[in-house]
């Protein structure tokens, strides 16, 4: 398997190619879409197939890196669980597209579960917190949503490809 390095090199040069792309389709993508969906798949890089692994991943060395050790702390409290739940390279975490939305459907209930006890402790004002079909469907998150589900292909090819010997 690639290691970290070698996934964040390739999905920062798709990030890079994805606007071109996109743009060059002739889709009806405005510019604002193509870079929306480059976005979507730099995102790759911190919201990881590998953040399965509960020993830590790139994307928490990254963010430790950028960041600082504070934010790579909170960064991995919140992956813990996932990892622990989710077997390593399974299918919920590396197959694109349900990777993809099973990943982004975690960050939503861990968004979800902190906003409930905030609400609940006065803390803040208990915020809209369910997910409408209004954002769901809203183009820059389908193409943010597109953007990283390539990344996660990416990952998984490159995955199936190189093998450890």
């Amino acid at each position: 398997m690639p290691d970290g390095k070698t996934h964040a090199f390739a999905t920062v040069a798709a990030s890079i190619a994805t606007p071109l792309i996109v743009n060059g389709l002739g889709i009806g993508a405005t510019p604002v879409h193509s870079i929306a969906a480059g976005a979507g798949c730099l995102l790759g890089i911190l919201i990881s197939p590998d953040l399965d692994v509960n020993h830590g991943c790139d994307s928490i060395r990254e963010i430790r890196r950028r960041f600082g050790k504070p934010v790579a702390t909170i960064w991995r409290s919140i992956w813990y669980p996932y990892a622990v739940m989710v077997p390593p390279r399974s299918w919920v975490s590396h197959f694109p597209l349900a990777g993809t939305a099973f990943r982004l459907g975690y960050l939503y209930l861990v968004y979800f579960l902190l906003a409930l006890v905030a609400g609940a402790a006065g803390i803040i004002h208990m915020p809209e917190i369910h997910l409408t079909s209004q954002l769901l469907l809203s183009s820059n998150f389908t193409w943010v949503f597109a953007g990283l589900a390539l990344a996660d292909t990416l990952h998984f090819a490159m995955d199936q490809v190189i093998r450890d010997h």
